[in-house]
């Protein structure tokens, strides 16, 4: 049987809560966050600047983000998530519900892949991994915004 891994695995700490003594959730801490398009690295969860030249998505401290392998979703605050989709579709080309983002499957055409740094490792999530067709002429986007803590 062939090695279904598209590359090594790669471990990272997950993190410990003060005062216990094993991870209540799988937590790690990210880098930074960022997206690329047309060679223009811009980072997502940078301060509110709107400012594209900023640090490239390398957070003043450190962010933690839950892993979870049962989804097939990305959540990330409400604003990183409105500016991943803002940046590059056009106002009114897309909803915004419930479910997350959708659009016409053409819209999605214009988003940039995703870049993820993890323990100084850079992964990157190519766009036909982050939305969905649902059948219909529709596609659902899985970067999503949540700012719920826990």
């Amino acid at each position: 049987m062939a090695d279904r891994r598209a590359s090594s695995i790669f471990w990272v700490d997950v993190v410990i809560p003060p005062g216990q003594k094993r991870p209540a959730k799988w937590t790690i801490t990210l880098d930074s966050v960022s997206i690329r398009k047309y060679e223009k690295v811009e980072g997502l969860l940078d301060s509110d600047s709107d400012d594209s030249s900023s640090a490239g998505g390398h957070f003043e401290s450190a962010i933690e983000a839950l892993v979870d392998t049962a989804s097939g979703f990305i959540v990330m605050p409400a604003n990183a998530a409105k500016k991943y989709y803002s940046t590059f579709l056009a106002p009114g080309s897309y909803e915004l519900d419930e479910d997350g983002y959708s659009a016409p499957c053409a819209v999605f055409d214009d988003l940039p892949d995703l870049i993820v740094s993890i323990g100084r490792q850079t992964f990157t999530i190519p766009r036909s991994n982050l939305i969905t067709d649902l059948e219909d002429g529709t596609c659902q986007g899985h970067v999503i915004g949540d700012d719920r803590q826990g």
